[in-house]
């Protein structure tokens, strides 16, 4: 075979093998979600309403959690690297708002956190469950920004006389896409002060609290629009939430000469 017919023969599989690759991935969007939630301190926050006691979030069978391998069932066509992985520093939009929260008297952070995932609709969605331990100490620090929810760091004992306060964030959050994106969000904010020495990363403490401390819920279903930076409001505790589309490079192939 002469080697110009070679050549269109090799650009003409190409041209269908990329074309089909584009098809493929135009009905697989991949989005950037990124959230900080964040505490009202002000004094109000906690009198303006009676808060139930004794609240559990109902975490749906088909959930996955954040830092632990992907258990569930997607299409092949769905690349791996993809599926719910903890976005990186750098990664993260939000940095700035978060900064200013800090910054303030009125507000704490809670956490700000970012991870991946397919969009997928409502019926194939998968939504994201996760807990996360709040500690303020003197003497150690409180786990970074973007440290895993649920990880199993090394384990610390931290002196009663080192802890001003702790309490556990848990959530589930569901990311649907349809016409638009929506997001589903059930959170509970549960405090505790104890004046006993705890492992600041064990959760085990908190079932034994007291029906009497009150616990924060915030649920709502809110349309998103990607690229935009949404706030869900509460009284006591509320969210920033950022969802930004990620493209994945078309590979590069090249047509040999000759």
């Amino acid at each position: 075979m002469k080697a110009h017919n070679l050549r269109l023969l090799i650009s003409t599989i190409l041209f269908f093998f990329i074309n089909n690759y584009t098809l493929a991935e135009e009905n697989i969007r991949y989005y950037d979600i990124e959230l900080v939630v964040f505490e009202n301190l002000e004094e109000s926050a906690d009198n303006n309403e009676i808060w139930p006691s004794g609240k559990q979030l109902v975490v749906p069978d088909n959930a996955t959690i954040l830092g632990q391998k992907f258990k569930g069932e997607l299409p092949p066509e769905y690349d791996s690297r993809h599926l719910f992985k903890l976005l990186s520093l750098d990664d993260y939009q939000l940095k700035e708002h978060s900064d200013m929260l800090k910054e303030s008297e009125n507000y704490r952070v809670l956490l700000h956190m970012g991870w991946r995932q397919p969009g997928l609709a409502r019926d194939k969605a998968i939504p994201i469950h996760f807990t996360h331990v709040i500690s303020e100490n003197t003497e150690e620090p409180a786990p970074q920004e973007g440290t895993v929810p649920n990880s199993e760091p090394d384990v610390q004992s931290v002196p009663a006389s080192s802890i001003r306060s702790l309490a556990n964030l848990e959530g589930v959050i569901n990311i649907v896409l349809s016409r638009y994106l929506h997001l589903d969000v059930e959170m509970l904010y549960k405090k505790e002060a104890d004046d006993v020495s705890v492992d600041m990363y064990d959760t085990s403490f908190l079932e034994e609290r007291s029906d009497r401390e009150p616990i924060y819920y915030l649920k709502q279903n809110r349309r998103m629009r990607s690229k935009e930076t949404h706030y869900i409001d509460h009284p006591k505790f509320s969210m920033l939430v950022r969802i930004t589309p990620f493209k994945i490079e078309v590979p590069k192939i090249t047509v040999p000469n000759g």
